[in-house]
């Protein structure tokens, strides 16, 4: 029975050491973190419902409640992979002290701006009119509005633009980190949109562009402030609908059903929405170096070159040879847990034999 036991521990002490090998893989965790995220969503929105029924005789709950019960835990998820998985800081993920309210307050200036000009285009085009301006809830409906947009910008970035984007740019090429991060990030956002494509391939764009942000800026305070201002001046005072959730704002405003205005949808789901983002993209795209802004893979550890030392010493071939030295530590790596496995099942055979 002991000899039993010991041999159950040797093989989940193997199977934890055949996952941390399969964790060091950078799109392998972002498989995990999605996978846990997903599961975790789940259980939690399934508590709330049942609490909100048998302790509140609640049927319906509102979407501030649920998020208030979800960030937390998507934040604990974030520090559990980052710092017990990853061993980094979540401050690595782009919120670096040095330089922060200048990128913070450009943000901010940015996504305000954006959305008036959306707004002001529809208004000289005849798109909407104001009937009338004032916020009827008062201050503090404002300053609960602006916190949670706070929320929202800050838990949306630190779980796309952060956690996932950073871990598949460690592991693919630039174009499908940025491809499969902003479109984790509009199917994130495919219960708010409903069935508008053209919403759902806006919210797309928008993860693009702030993705060309980080890798251009290498923060995430820029694309938390801008995310910030880009929901709160459409829905708090330019009188836009967010995702179809309705809100009071400064100006109120009839408005055309038409492409121009997205609908119901809000100016996400407008033509006027796709061309300025595009053009931000290829804006971008444009200004980023490719060759400095790329992920050099050395072993066990994703490091960024932003100096363009790493292109000088592509030419001289170092670093194909430190590649090589780092995939052979990880095969004799590989080779000793196998060796462990079967070591592990001829015991266990024995045993029985």
């Amino acid at each position: 029975m002991v000899k039993l036991f010991n041999l159950f521990n040797l093989y989940v002490m193997n199977l934890k050491g055949s996952l941390s090998q399969i964790l060091k893989n950078p799109i392998w965790r972002v498989v995990f973190f999605c996978l846990t995220f997903c599961l975790a969503n789940l259980i939690l929105i399934a508590l709330v419902f049942l609490i909100a029924y048998f302790f509140f005789s609640s049927r319906q709950i509102s979407p501030l409640w649920i998020l208030i019960a979800l960030y937390p835990m998507w934040f604990a998820l974030v520090f559990f992979f980052r710092r017990k998985i990853e061993k980094r800081d979540v401050k690595s993920l782009g919120f670096s002290s040095e330089g922060w309210f200048k990128y913070f307050v450009l943000g901010l200036l940015s996504g305000s701006l954006i959305i008036a000009f959306i707004f002001f285009v529809n208004l000289l085009m005849g798109e909407i009119a104001i009937k009338s301006y004032g916020w009827a809830g008062g201050r503090p409906l404002i300053i609960k509005s602006l916190l949670f947009f706070t929320a929202v910008a800050f838990m949306e970035e630190i779980i796309f633009r952060g956690y996932i984007f950073q871990n598949l740019l460690e592991g693919a090429n630039p174009f499908w980190a940025i491809t499969i991060s902003s479109l984790l990030f509009a199917l994130g956002h495919i219960i708010n949109a409903g069935l508008n494509p053209l919403g759902i391939f806006n919210i797309f764009l928008f993860g693009v562009f702030l993705c060309l942000i980080y890798i251009l800026l290498r923060n995430l305070w820029f694309p938390v402030g801008f995310h910030l201002t880009w929901n709160f001046f459409q829905g708090n005072i330019f009188g836009f609908p967010i995702y179809n959730l309705p809100s009071q704002s400064y100006f109120q405003i009839t408005r055309r059903a038409g492409l121009y205005t997205g609908g119901g949808f809000g100016p996400e789901g407008s033509i006027l929405c796709t061309m300025i983002l595009a053009t931000m993209i290829l804006i971008l795209s444009y200004l980023i170096d490719w060759r400095v802004h790329r992920f050099i893979m050395v072993g066990e550890e994703a490091k960024v070159d932003l100096t363009g030392e790493g292109v000088e010493k592509e030419e001289k071939g170092e670093v194909k040879e430190e590649i090589k030295v780092e995939k052979e530590k990880i095969q004799k790596k590989e080779e000793k847990v196998e060796k462990k496995e079967k070591e592990f099942f001829i015991d266990f055979f024995d045993h029985f034999s």
